[in-house]
């Protein structure tokens, strides 16, 4: 089966490439060109009228996703097509190519003389047998590094979170950033999470927890580290990214970490606060949690408070808090104490993740006979 105007062939589960392309490889299926630490593909449904998502399924890779034939069917109108989702994973900085895409006819047939739709199984392509246009308008979901949390303390708060559509320039290339989480604590309080950039888009990094055990607050951020005892207020979240921390009680307990859907939990008495809850996305075709708070610790014979959702490690009585979980942007729980202080735990990283779709001429390839 051909699946695009320059000759690309699924032939026996692989991709064959036409002879003429072969000596180009910047052209080659490079609106599906694989980028980031690791790259899927979604099958998806949206209503033709609303554009909303009917239904979508992950595939680990491209054959599968244009080969997949189990698609439902719905008594509306509906687009059906594939994307590429790029998955930025390690801390650092990258770069997205924007896919161009190659729409200039001329250019294409001067190129590609042999390649007409005559000697072409696909029966649909548009006029002008056009490799697929740039991609001009990417969906993104940005993380930012979870605050660490706090020698006996409170949890860090998760990193802020953004997620949504934005226009592109094909061909431009776009700087990526992704955030490390906030460093356990080692006798005071948790570090504080790393932004986390997409092109002009900025999450701010999670806010660190307190420690109680030398009476410093932890701070503000994505969102807010965890309030310490007594009456410790928690920190602010960003506005549009998080929430707060929870206030450290009256008496001894910590206060849990914000997270990207709620505000922490507030410690009760020798018991730590649990951490705020994370928000679920489905930009992969499949809903993940991401941002969630880190739990406060707890005193003497109380109970530590549970990370939230989407990443956010729990808190401890005694022994050092576990570590918020990669990739999630999840604050680290904060330490405990018995008879002594112990280590809160660190922030998870953050993560950027990229889907886009190209499409021929104005048509949807995965609509092409596929």
């Amino acid at each position: 089966m051909i699946i695009d105007s320059i000759g690309t062939e699924i032939r026996q589960r692989r991709l064959v490439l036409s002879s003429e392309w072969r000596l180009d490889k910047n052209r080659p299926l490079q609106w599906w060109m694989p980028q980031g630490d690791k790259t899927t593909y979604k099958l998806c449904i949206k209503s033709a009228r609303s554009g909303l998502v009917l239904w979508q399924r992950p595939f680990v890779n491209l054959i599968d996703a244009l080969s997949f034939s189990g698609v439902p069917s719905f008594d509306i109108e509906t687009n059906r097509h594939i994307e590429t989702v790029c998955h930025f994973l390690n801390v650092g900085n990258h770069v997205w190519y924007c896919p161009d895409g190659q729409t200039n006819e001329r250019e294409y047939l001067a190129t590609v003389a042999s390649y007409t739709t005559s000697n072409s199984t696909a029966s649909a392509w548009p006029t002008g047998n056009q490799a697929p246009g740039g991609v001009t308008t990417a969906t993104y979901l940005v993380v930012a590094g979870g605050g660490g949390g706090g020698y006996y303390g409170s949890g860090g708060g998760a990193g802020g979170l953004l997620t949504n559509s934005t226009s592109v320039t094909p061909g431009n290339s776009y700087t990526i950033t992704v955030g490390a989480g906030g460093s356990a604590s080692s006798g005071g309080t948790g570090g504080q999470g790393s932004n986390s950039v997409f092109s002009s888009f900025t999450a701010t990094g999670g806010g660190k927890g307190g420690s109680a055990d030398i009476s410093a607050a932890g701070s503000t951020g994505g969102s807010g580290g965890g309030g310490i005892p007594v009456s410790g207020a928690g920190l602010a979240g960003t506005a549009g990214q998080g929430n707060a921390g929870g206030a450290g009680s009256n008496t001894n307990g910590c206060g849990g970490g914000g997270g990207a859907s709620a505000v922490g939990s507030a410690g009760s008495g020798i018991n730590g606060g649990n951490g705020g809850a994370g928000s679920s996305s489905s930009i992969t075709g499949s809903p993940v949690t991401y941002a969630g708070g880190g739990g406060g610790g707890a005193y003497s014979t109380g109970t530590p408070g549970t990370g939230g959702s989407g990443g956010g490690s729990s808190g401890t009585l005694s022994g050092a808090a576990s570590d918020a979980t990669a990739n999630t942007g999840g604050g680290g729980g904060g330490g405990g104490r018995v008879a002594s202080s112990f280590n809160g735990g660190a922030g998870g990283s953050g993560i950027v993740i990229l889907s886009y779709t190209a499409q021929v001429g104005g048509f949807n390839l995965a609509m092409m006979g596929m």
